[in-house]
């Protein structure tokens, strides 16, 4: 019999949980999370946060991000993070997914400046660097921009990430939201900004005069055959108007018909003779 208060451990909880739902004892369901948030551990973390999402339990998941997040340190941060990345896209897809992708990502911003420092002392920089670079790129919002812009200059030595977060603002916002973003964001960022800024504009005014000059070109190109064709076209009139042309066409006609009446008047002297 219920009695107000409970001892015991998850797998209890777990059953008095069902049968709480079960005959609508609102309190004796509190009470079964709260003994589950009591006894959550590194080890049974992943099943409680499985539980926690699929009954909709958000203290018990913040309580199981809490665990997670406290079981991660910087040693094994890279191991959760691939883990996390190797997952199937239908996984991904999935709450308790979703809630590790979030505490993970914080927990990098968060940790930001020890991973900066790591990269410096690491001999495999360039991997190291595009592992982290590559996790923050790909979770990079219009929401959560303010955020990176912030550690903008802690990105030093992650020059992907760097491009990848000026070519973002660049694209997805206008001149206006530019330059606000700019006001509210570290000197670097405001100065590497303008400097892409110009290169961009310096670029497609490159590209738009190249493809102009193609452009000209081509019509150069039709326009001269055009005057090949008409310059041809007037040479062709200009020769059947000329009387010289048409005597010497009558000429070679009368000097084709020369040998034929020829032999013809010999085969008449033939038939004559007796």
């Amino acid at each position: 019999m219920y009695c107000g208060t409970i001892n015991v451990d998850a797998s209890q909880a777990i059953k008095l949980f069902f049968l709480a739902d079960k005959y609508v004892q609102g309190d004796l369901h509190d009470k079964c999370v709260d003994a589950l948030i009591h006894n959550l551990t590194e080890t049974n973390v992943w099943e409680m946060l499985d539980f926690a999402c699929e009954h909709n339990l958000p203290l018990l998941k913040d309580w199981c991000m809490k665990i997670f997040k406290n079981g991660v340190d910087f040693d094994t941060l890279e191991q959760k993070v691939q883990a996390l990345e190797d997952q199937k896209m239908a996984e991904l897809e999935t709450e308790k997914y979703q809630l590790i992708e979030k505490t993970l990502f914080e927990y990098v911003f968060e940790n930001l400046s020890t991973i900066s420092s790591a990269i410096a002392k690491q001999s495999s920089i360039e991997e190291i660097v595009r592992f982290y670079g590559d996790f923050l790129i790909k979770r990079m919002s219009k929401q959560n921009i303010l955020k990176y812009l912030g550690e903008f200059n802690l990105f030093e030595k992650m020059t992907s990430l760097q491009d990848a977060l000026l070519k973002f603002v660049y694209v997805n916002f206008n001149s206006a939201e530019q330059e606000n973003l700019i006001k509210s964001s570290p000197y670097g960022f405001g100065m590497k900004f303008s400097e892409y800024r110009s290169r961009i504009v310096e670029e497609k005014q490159k590209e738009s005069d190249s493809e102009l000059s193609i452009e000209l070109k081509k019509e150069s190109a039709s326009e001269g055959s055009q005057k090949d064709s008409s310059d041809k076209a007037q040479r062709k009139a200009v020769k059947r108007m000329d009387p010289r042309s048409h005597s010497s066409s009558e000429e070679g006609e009368k000097g084709d018909t020369g040998p034929t009446l020829k032999k013809t008047k010999q085969s008449d002297n033939r038939n004559i003779s007796f």
